[in-house]
């Protein structure tokens, strides 16, 4: 299970979604735009978290927890690693 934090404007969050959908993989898509009321933590919380200071941010879940793939180009290459 994957999780993606993203905004609805973003090339690089639109192609991770597509290639997750595209491999099968089921995930969680966050939008993370100030005009989407949510509850939850704000996209600054994210990053923070994260350490990580761009969208999409990407992370992948297990039983064991999660781990930070990244962005897109990063997915790509955990993709390719694996």
């Amino acid at each position: 299970m994957y999780i993606i934090y993203a905004l609805r404007d973003c090339e690089y969050c639109e192609l991770a979604v597509e290639e997750l959908t595209k491999r099968g993989e089921s995930f969680f898509y966050y939008p993370m735009d100030n005009d989407i009321p949510r509850k939850g933590p704000s996209l600054q919380e994210v990053k923070d978290k994260y350490s990580w200071p761009t969208v999409p941010i990407i992370l992948k879940t297990s039983k064991e927890g999660e781990i930070l793939i990244g962005g897109y180009t990063d997915l790509m290459q955990f993709f390719e690693d694996e």
